[in-house]
Formats: C-alpha cells, sequence, structure tokens
C-alpha cells in the first residue's frame, strides 16, 4: 500500500494517495513515511 500510495502522488493523485497511506497505517502503523504523509496539508 506505502508503494501504490508513492505511485498515486507520482501521478497528482493526492487524495487517493492520502486514502493508501491510511490503509497502509491499518496493517502497520508506525511507517514514518505514512505518518508523515498524512500530517502534511495538501
Amino acid at each position: 500500500m506505502l508503494h501504490f500510495a508513492e505511485i498515486l502522488l507520482g501521478e497528482g493523485a493526492a487524495a487517493e494517495a492520502r486514502y493508501a497511506f491510511a490503509a497502509a497505517l491499518t496493517l502497520h502503523p508506525h511507517l514514518p513515511r505514512a505518518r508523515d504523509a498524512l500530517a502534511d496539508k495538501p
């Protein structure tokens, strides 16, 4: 999910990427990259 979120960010789909980052955190709640991405406001 984390890599998928990065791909979405690269394609300019920020809202979808945030959803994928949140999904990644449900599987692994301590992913720093996902936590940082969700902390940033678009």
